[in-house]
């Protein structure tokens, strides 16, 4: 493989957003300086928030293949408890 083409196949990639609108863009440019970040760096972040959770779709196949859980009471029993207790965390 030539030199070039090591090169090229090793180079960051681009993505391209056409058509934003520009109330859109100048929303993310304020929150890009806001954070002391480039846009392009704020939307990379973004982007990669994004792409760290799964789809909807990835999760209902991972909590189809979990096991089924017992419980104790009715989920809205749990609920009540919960909202009537001084501290909420505390189901005892």
């Amino acid at each position: 493989m030539c030199s070039t083409c090591v090169t090229i196949f090793h180079m960051t990639k681009m993505i391209q957003i056409r058509n934003v609108p520009d109330d859109l863009h100048r929303k993310l440019k304020v929150r890009a300086a806001q954070e002391g970040m480039t846009l392009s760096d704020y939307l990379l972040s973004e982007v990669e928030k994004v792409a760290a959770k799964p789809t909807i779709r990835e999760w209902l196949e991972k909590v189809s293949r979990d096991e089924p859980v017992e419980v104790d009471e009715p989920p809205e029993v749990t609920i009540r408890r919960m909202r009537d207790a001084d501290d909420p965390r505390d189901l005892g």
